[in-house]
């Protein structure tokens, strides 16, 4: 189970307005803020999650650090191999036994991979243009 509730970088406020309504507020250190307003507490949530994974993927200098951070917040306490890599464009790898999460900082794509015999093989691939926050959590729940 994801147990994504923040992202690297952003600190999470949610305030009851009134009975069933909720106000999500992300931001972050540069003082950037997604703020969304909606029923419930579990859809604003996501939709604030979303406007600043977006915010991070079009403007952040350091995305590919953030990717990384991502996937090191959603695989806590399973102590996975990690490497990242600021001499290759920020690549880095994260292996879970015989699966693993790679990102190619120079072409911006991120690849889970499974191991079999002495080969890795792709079992998904996104570029930095289709990334999304469900795509990018979903390629994290395929290595667990």
């Amino acid at each position: 189970m994801i147990k994504t509730v923040s992202l690297p970088g952003w600190i999470t406020t949610m305030n009851e307005l009134s009975n069933g309504i909720f106000c999500v507020l992300l931001a972050d250190n540069f003082g950037r803020k997604v703020e969304i307003t909606g029923i419930g507490d579990r859809e604003p949530l996501i939709e604030a999650m979303q406007g600043a994974f977006d915010i991070e993927k079009q403007i952040s200098l350091n995305w590919n650090r953030f990717l990384f951070d991502l996937c090191i917040l959603n695989l806590e306490g399973l102590k996975p191999e990690k490497r990242f890599d600021d001499e290759h464009f920020g690549s880095w790898l994260v292996t879970l036994a015989d699966k693993r999460i790679l990102y190619d900082g120079r072409d911006h794509w991120l690849i889970s991979q499974v191991n079999k015999g002495d080969n890795w093989y792709d079992m998904c691939v996104s570029t930095k243009e289709e990334l999304t926050l469900d795509i990018c959590l979903a390629i994290i729940r395929s290595i667990l």
